[in-house]
């Protein structure tokens, strides 16, 4: 149930039911007709038949227009970004525990962080573990307050470390606490515009702990600065801000100041969550939209073989999510008062080629806001997606997720 009272989509019936098996086949066959026509296109972008939406908003962004270009072109495993003043950003490399500084024409520079041989200390990769989320406050100028988001021997915790002539060093813990698994780490971190530092966190594998406010797994979090709970979080004295979640890497705010969720499903439907203080996003009871009225409802569904969500950008006009195993770049329009800003939460050339474009995703309206039909680009052209930032120049950077070949990508006029 959606926090205005409206469900998207409710399964409590017979009825219901064949819907979403019918929905399920008709998912399947699109899947192979989009295989079908890639293969005969040489890897062309198509618009797959049969797709839950047909179509997108008119008033939406124009494949055709877009440009890419290979900003970076060969990185390992790039997970987050911060962008400093100066347009320049600090990028995590989760598997090398490393930081590095990447300018606007494309040049990497490591960040000495005082572990062995530079990297970000204490850090243990493994799986989806590492050195993920990374941020800077708007108060950077003043203090050089760097926060990471790093899998350790003991769990995941959030470090603050200052950032001083090119050197990260004096590392603080400021949240510790939050378990530790193979998968399902969560990592996300970012300052909404309330000042506030929020984190997000998976369920390490272990569902109960979702629903287990004593837990800060599967959460997203809302803390101080300083690692202290703000007094006007929804449970007293907790960092929890939202529960029921079963993997959220990635969230961004809109320029009401909501936040919006990526969501990882299990086997069958991934998530967009507009994401409201207290509320419970039903995992591990609730894998996309169900009907009871203790949880909240997504915006937007997909087919865990389309989506696969880790990144999050927000722009005035909608969200961008950056599909792992979909290997697509999202768009959800709003439709209704939008956001009127953008964010992602890591933030406060040559080829280039034009996109392509495609529909699907089961849109829901859910939460108390009205979304259009989500759009698909780049379906399969730069491989796995880990994250999409808006940049301080407006343009977009994709973060490819590819091991050893992974690449930065700039994104203009999308």
């Amino acid at each position: 149930m959606t926090a205005g009272g409206g469900r998207p989509l409710t399964i409590a019936s017979t009825a219901s039911a064949v819907t979403a098996v019918s929905r399920a086949f008709a998912a399947i066959a699109a899947g192979f007709m989009a295989a079908v026509l890639v293969g005969c296109s040489g890897g062309a972008e198509t618009t797959p038949t049969g797709s839950a939406a047909e179509s997108g908003p008119a008033d939406g962004p124009a494949a055709g227009s877009a440009r890419t270009s290979a900003l970076v072109g060969r990185i390992t495993t790039p997970w987050d970004a911060a962008f400093l003043p100066g347009g320049k950003a600090l990028v995590t490399l989760r598997d090398a525990a490393r930081v590095v500084l990447v300018d606007v024409d494309g040049s990497v520079k490591r960040v000495p962080a005082g572990g062995h041989h530079g990297r970000v200390p204490n850090v243990v990769n493994g799986g989806e573990g590492g050195l993920l989320g990374i941020a800077v406050a708007d108060s950077f100028e003043r203090n050089h307050y760097v926060y990471m988001y790093r899998t350790t021997s003991t769990g995941n915790e959030v470090v603050r470390m200052t950032l001083q002539s090119g050197t990260l060093a004096d590392p603080r813990i400021v949240l510790r606490g939050i378990e530790s698994s193979t998968h399902h780490n969560g990592g996300g971190l970012g300052f909404g515009p309330d000042g506030k530092l929020y984190v997000s966190t998976g369920d390490a594998e272990q569902r109960s702990l979702s629903q287990k406010l004593g837990s800060m797994n599967g959460k997203i979090l809302r803390i101080n600065a300083d690692g202290s709970v703000p007094d006007d979080n929804p449970f007293s004295s907790s960092p929890v801000y939202s529960l029921g979640h079963r993997n959220v890497e990635g969230f961004g705010w809109d320029g009401r100041g909501r936040v919006w969720a990526s969501e990882f499903g299990e086997n069958t439907w991934d998530e967009l969550n507009l994401i409201r203080a207290g509320k419970n996003y039903g995992w591990p009871d609730v894998e996309g939209v169900g009907d009871d009225p203790k949880f909240v409802n997504p915006v937007m569904t997909w087919s865990t073989a389309d989506a696969s969500p880790s990144g999050v950008a927000v722009r005035s006009g909608g969200v961008y999510l950056a599909a792992l195993r979909g290997e697509r770049l999202w768009y959800v329009p709003f439709t209704g008062r939008g956001g009127n800003g953008e964010s992602s939460a890591g933030e406060s050339g040559a080829g280039e080629s034009s996109a392509g474009e495609s529909s699907a995703g089961e849109s829901g309206a859910g939460n108390g806001e009205s979304v259009g039909a989500a759009k698909a680009y780049f379906t399969g052209k730069f491989g796995r997606l880990r994250n999409v930032v808006v940049a301080p120049d407006k343009s977009m950077w994709l973060f490819t997720d590819n091991g050893e070949a992974s690449k930065i990508i700039r994104v203009t006029n999308l």
